[in-house]
């Protein structure tokens, strides 16, 4: 029987904590951080469903994820500096892991 991970929940579950230890601390700096990370997993998300939909090659998914980050970055006012990078790239790295595998596209 094949273990079907629930990985929906886990990234709405830590989206939810991180908000509310967010607006519980003085500083903006989490609430950017939130931010990074919300855009980086819907960024990874729908280039992981255009892959899956045969619309995306499968090695441009973290290009076009990091463009779709980019886009609601600059448009919510944050710069994308070294750290903000690291953000992005660890929560495109995150989703990717919690992201059901061996799933295969329609046709490229």
């Amino acid at each position: 029987m094949e273990k079907i991970i629930q990985w929906k929940p886990v990234v709405v579950a830590i989206g939810a904590t991180l908000k509310a230890v967010s607006g519980a601390l003085p500083s903006g700096d989490l609430k950017v951080v939130v931010s990074v990370l919300e855009a980086a997993c819907e960024g990874a998300e729908a280039a992981e469903k255009l892959w899956l939909m045969g619309e995306l090659p499968k090695e441009e998914r973290n290009d076009y994820a990091q463009l779709l980050v980019a886009d609601v970055l600059k448009k919510s006012g944050i710069t994308v500096n070294e750290q903000i990078q690291a953000i992005i790239d660890g929560g495109i790295e995150m989703m990717c892991l919690l992201m059901p595998h061996g799933l295969e596209p329609k046709a490229v």
